[in-house]
Formats: structure tokens, C-alpha cells, sequence
């Protein structure tokens, strides 16, 4: 089971990915989606692909300015929202190695991590100490070590955008 979750994990990407073509619900090996599958557009420099998201990474600045940053692309575009363990792991070579922002954050009301998006933020692989205490609201992800820490909104670290055509709530950050 573990080289099957392993594989599938690395296997995520570019298979099939036109990065010049917008999303349009279909998936890399022709077939339609279903009809439930989400329709959207992204910035032809979302090249990184994990199922129906699209990722770039984008420079480095303070959390608002990056979520700001990945937002301004319009089309249902954030900071990285993590919904698995599985993308987490998938995202690894897009960080390749640097500490990252994601779209988490405890602005609103202290200790209630909140994703750009809205909803309250999954069970998330703190470090030790880190989540739990206030005083620091953003939260960054150690890749190497596949960690979060929330530190300071004011530091510059680097940033990955996500493009999966869910709008931003600005009423969570």
C-alpha cells in the first residue's frame, strides 16, 4: 500500500498539463469530468498541477501582500489552501525547500485558523510549540521537515499560489 500512496503522490503533476490551455473540467486522459467537476480559468504560469488545482510559485513578501499577490489573478486564485497530506507532500518540489506561506491564518479570532476561503482549516502538522499559542497569525509551511509554524504576518517568506477557482473571503483574514 505504501508504494502505491507513494507513487501517486509523485505521480501528481504535469501528466497530460497543456499549460497554455485553460482548465476546463476535462481531465489529462480525455474523458470528460463529472458534472460536478468544477470549470474554471487560470494565469497560463499555473504550470504545477495536483488533481484540479494549478500552483505557481510566486516570489517572496509579507502573507497580505502574497495573498493579496495571488489573488490579484482573479479567476478563484489564493495563497495555497492544503486540504491533504497528500498535496502537502505533492507541493514539496514547488517549495523546493523554502519555507512558504499558505493560506491560513488566525487575523480574525485568535486560535481559530481560518483558509482564505472561509472555512475552518483541517487538523494541520504544527510543529512543536507552534498553532497553539497567540501572538503570531500567519501560518508558514517548513517543507523540509513538513511542518507548520504560524510566525509573524509581517515576515517575507516565500509564497506558492493556488488557482482552483474558489474565491478569496476576506472576512477570514
Amino acid at each position: 500500500m505504501k508504494r502505491v500512496v507513494l507513487w501517486l503522490v509523485v505521480g501528481c503533476g504535469r501528466i497530460g498539463f497543456d499549460s497554455n490551455a485553460p482548465f476546463d473540467g476535462s481531465t489529462s486522459d480525455g474523458q470528460d469530468a463529472p458534472s460536478d467537476a468544477p470549470s474554471f480559468t487560470c494565469e497560463p504560469s499555473y504550470t504545477f498541477v495536483i488533481g484540479a488545482s494549478r500552483y505557481r510559485r510566486a516570489g517572496t513578501d509579507e502573507w497580505i501582500n502574497s495573498e493579496t499577490d495571488c489573488a490579484s489573478d482573479g479567476l478563484g486564485s489564493h495563497l495555497v489552501v492544503i486540504d491533504s497530506a497528500a498535496e502537502l507532500a505533492g507541493l514539496a518540489p514547488l517549495a523546493n525547500g523554502m519555507t512558504t506561506w499558505i493560506g491560513t491564518t488566525d487575523r480574525v479570532l485568535e486560535g481559530t485558523w481560518r483558509q482564505v476561503t472561509g472555512p475552518v482549516a483541517m487538523v494541520l502538522p504544527w510543529a512543536v510549540g507552534s498553532g497553539m499559542t497567540g501572538g503570531e497569525d500567519c501560518v508558514a509551511w517548513e517543507p523540509v521537515a513538513n511542518e507548520l509554524a504560524d510566525l509573524s504576518c509581517l515576515a517575507a517568506k516565500a509564497r506558492i499560489c493556488e488557482c482552483d477557482g474558489i474565491a478569496v473571503d476576506p472576512s477570514s483574514f
